[in-house]
């Protein structure tokens, strides 16, 4: 969960991406500024409460240290939906955010931040169609969706007879022991440095640590496991960052840069079952990027028409899969292709009619996106009931193209 603990201000671009941010980019991106502090020390503190056991806090803080050399800010917040809709839907959030800023001169700047989260939930099971009676579908090839009643799904919860009515389905049930736990934190840190008044130059490092855990087990109604099993996909991003951002006139600007990324994907399954339906996974998958962009700013016609060229390319390394497996065979373990180089390029133009406040915008480019590492070698583990035997199930696609 993105938690909004301690932001400045969130801004959106809307349409592609991909030439100045990469493939993460290819709709659209996000982003949420820290508060970067200052002033005299100041903060805030928040108090929610609300139906189904909700309740939530907030607490921010902020200001300068060092005759305003050093900026701070930072926040907590902590939320708490103690029992849900039905009861057993519980979900907890704590999330932190902070930032802080040294000036060695005032050219020269030194930033860090931090940002994450840890998140727990109970969950229900997926609606279906497990009970209903057959002739509620009829014999069309379309069939409605109609939900079984509230109270006979509250029936189903607490073992007691249920009256199936018209249904087609059950919507999502009870399920006691099912719950997922997630964490996520991304830290930076970035050095800027300007020289004059018309060339910067910065260096950037950031981490992002993801990492999920989905356990169930026999508890609940419908189909369960017979033990209690694990599901614990996870993996982190290095990313490195160098550009220079140059003023080459009043009315011309352009940006070059360099970025290296590295990317971690860890996938471990447990069925909890004993020997010999015993099944143990620890995947390993890393790939590496290089890319290269530029971005031309300019105004021409007394800064009425604004145009923005900017291009992209970026190459991927993948390595060959490591998967301990014990169990079951695993047909990730072998050399597959890298995903295509990315070439990507934005133009932009846009009009202004000061007179009347109108603005007229146009816009042509390409966007790409890499397949995530989740989706080329995401798995888990069925059973099947015929033979008692347990298979390994992929869920990904190896040689899953990009999106363009």
């Amino acid at each position: 969960n993105m938690t909004f603990v301690n932001a400045k201000q969130v801004e959106v671009l809307r349409g592609s991406g991909s030439s100045l941010y990469g493939t993460s980019a290819v709709g659209g991106a996000v982003n949420i500024v820290s508060d970067d502090g200052g002033g005299p020390t100041h903060g805030m503190i928040q108090a929610e409460g609300g139906g189904l056991g909700f309740m939530r806090g907030r607490a921010t803080i902020g200001g300068d240290l060092m005759n305003s050399k050093l900026l701070y800010s930072a926040g907590f917040t902590h939320l708490n939906v103690m029992n849900g809709v039905d009861g057993n839907d519980a979900n907890r959030s704590n999330g932190g955010q902070a930032f802080a800023r040294y000036d060695f001169t005032p050219k020269t700047r030194l930033s860090g931040r931090f940002y994450g989260a840890k998140d727990f939930l109970q969950s229900n099971i997926s609606p279906g169609t497990g009970g209903i009676p057959a002739a509620n579908f009829g014999t069309s090839l379309l069939i409605p969706a109609i939900p079984l009643a509230n109270d006979q799904v509250q029936n189903l919860n607490n073992n007691r007879p249920v009256n199936y009515g018209n249904a087609t389905y059950v919507p999502g049930r009870d399920d006691t022991d099912s719950r997922r736990s997630s964490t996520f934190f991304t830290t930076a840190v970035k050095l800027q440095h300007d020289i004059g008044n018309n060339v910067n130059l910065q260096a950037a490092y950031q981490r992002l640590n993801t990492n999920r855990i989905f356990e169930n087990g026999p508890g609940g109604g419908g189909f369960q496991p017979t033990a209690t099993n694990l599901t614990n996909p996870g993996g982190y991003i290095d990313n490195i960052d160098l550009r220079a951002g140059i003023r080459v006139s009043k009315r011309y600007q352009v940006s070059v840069g360099y970025e290296f990324e590295k990317e971690f994907f860890n996938d471990r399954q447990n069925n909890g079952l004993p020997a010999p339906r015993t099944i143990l996974v620890d995947g390993k998958v890393r790939q590496s990027a290089n890319a290269a962009f530029i971005q031309n700013q300019f105004s021409l016609f007394r800064d009425r028409l604004l145009v923005s060229a900017s291009g992209r390319v970026q190459a991927f390394n993948l390595k060959r899969p490591e998967f301990a497996i014990q169990g079951t065979a695993n047909n990730y373990n072998r050399d597959l292709p890298s995903p295509p180089t990315a070439w990507t390029g934005d133009l932009s133009f846009a009009y202004l009619v000061p007179e009347s406040g109108t603005k007229i915008r146009a816009h042509l480019g390409n966007a790409y996106r890499a397949p995530a590492l989740y989706e080329r070698f995401g798995a888990g583990f069925s059973n099947v009931p015929a033979t008692g035997a347990v298979i390994f199930t992929p869920y990904g696609d190896p040689n899953l193209p990009p999106d363009r």
